[in-house]
């Protein structure tokens, strides 16, 4: 017998495993909610590499979820917008350590909606640690196969964001090797328990919490400094490692501006911002995106060179960051 929970992956850009697989669910349930996956809740952060701390490189994280994720009814849970989709979020350890694929079977028949902690080195074949890498992660359940044996996750390799059948025996290997079974100090559970709300409101997407982040963005930007950041000659021999993490930050970075450009087409397709504003700022927004590609293969041209060019990435991404404040300085000059 085939279960399914039928949730259909959001792959219109990539955020993060957590916020990709938590706006699937929440647009599955309620399609409105992708206008808050556009929502310029967003900030810059100088970001650690998992492998090394002392290398730092920067990327975009989306505000308030993670809020939402350790303190459950936190005081700014009011904040996330996928707070309305979803009630609290239970952390889960097996009662048993060593019996945990008869509990992933029965969450999967009873069509709990959870995601597991895995290693990627194990877990998806074409992606960019499968084989190559150990990078942990939290992988989104979708369903099971008892005939066959296999288990339906919502995940994502080099070929997109989508459904993924799992073979009993790679489920075992990629959860055996987790960070959860392999470190000794990690603190989050194996499992996160997903539960939803009996009423989800429709999501409304106003031009004023739009322009409140936009302004918040100009000043943060403003003050963002890539100051000791992608610096690849930290050691030699983990260039490889460098370069990867810095492609993954530069991709979301430019994934986020994919969001901006369906961000501002929402606002224009709402009718809450003029035709000629709209233009402007897809022209903008556009080129900002161009950057970011360029930024990236200016890396992956590294990993052939073995060696960055850091100045001048340095230079490129300084100029895409007054873009990006321009940008929101067109949209607050809007005039209704």
């Amino acid at each position: 017998m085939k279960y399914s929970n039928q949730i259909k992956p959001f792959d219109e850009f990539w955020m993060n495993c957590i916020l990709n697989q938590m706006f699937s669910v929440a647009c599955t349930y309620e399609p409105s909610y992708r206008y808050a996956a556009y929502l310029n809740s967003y900030q810059y952060f100088r970001w650690e590499a998992a492998t090394d701390p002392l290398f730092r490189y920067p990327t975009i994280d989306s505000m308030y979820y993670l809020d939402f994720l350790y303190r459950n009814e936190g005081q700014k849970n009011h904040d996330f917008s996928l707070s309305r989709v979803f009630g609290p979020l239970v952390l889960h350890h097996f009662p048993d350590r060593d019996s945990y694929l008869h509990e992933i079977r029965e969450l999967c028949k009873a069509n709990q909606i959870f995601s597991l902690n895995v290693d990627l080195f194990y877990w998806i074949p074409n992606s960019m640690a499968y084989q190559k890498f150990h990078w942990y992660h939290y992988s989104l359940f979708n369903g099971y196969d008892e005939t066959a044996s296999t288990y339906y996750v919502i995940d994502d390799n080099l070929d997109g964001y989508m459904e993924h059948g799992i073979p009993e025996e790679r489920l075992i290997v990629s959860y055996e090797n987790s960070e959860y079974r392999t470190n000794p100090d990690y603190v989050l559970p194996p499992v996160l328990k997903y539960s939803i709300r009996e009423e989800i409101p429709p999501y409304e997407l106003t031009l004023r919490e739009v322009c409140f982040h936009a302004d918040r963005l100009i000043r943060e930007i403003r003050s963002f400094s890539l100051e000791g950041q992608w610096n690849v000659e930290l050691d030699e021999s983990r260039l490889n490692d460098y370069l990867t993490y810095s492609v993954v930050g530069i991709n979301i970075i430019a994934n986020r501006h994919k969001a901006n450009e369906s961000l501002i087409r929402s606002l224009r397709e709402l009718s809450l911002i003029p035709a000629e504003t709209f233009e402007r700022l897809l022209a903008q927004i556009q080129e900002i995106r161009s950057g970011w590609d360029l930024v990236k293969q200016l890396f992956m041209k590294a990993s052939i060179q073995r060696k960055l060019d850091r100045p001048q990435c340095y230079k490129l991404a300084e100029s895409l960051f007054a873009k990006e404040v321009a940008l929101w300085e067109t949209l607050l000059q809007t005039k209704h």
